[in-house]
C-alpha cells in the first residue's frame, strides 16, 4: 500500500520519527526563551545554583561595574546562608581532593535587549583565571584588578 504521494505509510512514520526530535527542540526553544536577569547578582546565583544542582545564595566580597560589564567574587551559600556541604553537589570528589576552593568568580555585561549575561564563571577555581579576562574581553583591568587591592 502507498499513500498519495507516493510513499509508503511506514516511510513517512521513519521521516516524521527521525523530524520529531527536531520539532521537540524548537518547540522548547520557543516555549521557554532564555531567562532574563536585571541584576548581576541574580545571573550569577542563578548559574551557581545550576552548577551545584542545589538553590544558592551568594556572598559578594567584591563587585565593581564599569559602563556595561560588572565583575563579582565571593563564596555561594545555601539558600538560608549556611556553608555549602560540597559532599552533596556534582564538585563532591574535586573538594575532597583539594582541586576545589569554596568561592566563585564571575565577569558579567549588560544589554539592554537581554539583561545580564555571564561572560565567565569560575566556580571554585584553585587559581586566578580572571587574569587574562580583560584581554580576552576588551573589559578595563581595573575592573578585575583594581590597583588599590
Amino acid at each position: 500500500m502507498t499513500t498519495d504521494c507516493g510513499a509508503s505509510p511506514w516511510t513517512l512514520l521513519r521521516s516524521l520519527a527521525r523530524a520529531l526530535p527536531a520539532i521537540w527542540l524548537l518547540a522548547a526553544c520557543v516555549a521557554s526563551p532564555p531567562q532574563r536577569f536585571d541584576s548581576p547578582y541574580e545571573a550569577v546565583r542563578s548559574a551557581v545554583a545550576g552548577q551545584l544542582g542545589m538553590p544558592v545564595s551568594l556572598r559578594v566580597e567584591q563587585a565593581r561595574r564599569d559602563g556595561s560589564w560588572a565583575y563579582l567574587s565571593g563564596r555561594p551559600l545555601t539558600a538560608d546562608g549556611a556553608s555549602i556541604d560540597y559532599s552533596a553537589t556534582p564538585f563532591a570528589e574535586d573538594m575532597a581532593e583539594g582541586f576545589l576552593d569554596d568561592n566563585f568568580i564571575a565577569l558579567l555585561h549588560f544589554d539592554a535587549s537581554r539583561g545580564w549575561s555571564i561572560i565567565e564563571l569560575a566556580l571554585g577555581a584553585t587559581d586566578a583565571p580572571f587574569v587574562d579576562w580583560p584581554a580576552r574581553h576588551g573589559v578595563p583591568r581595573e575592573l578585575i584588578m583594581p590597583e588599590n587591592e
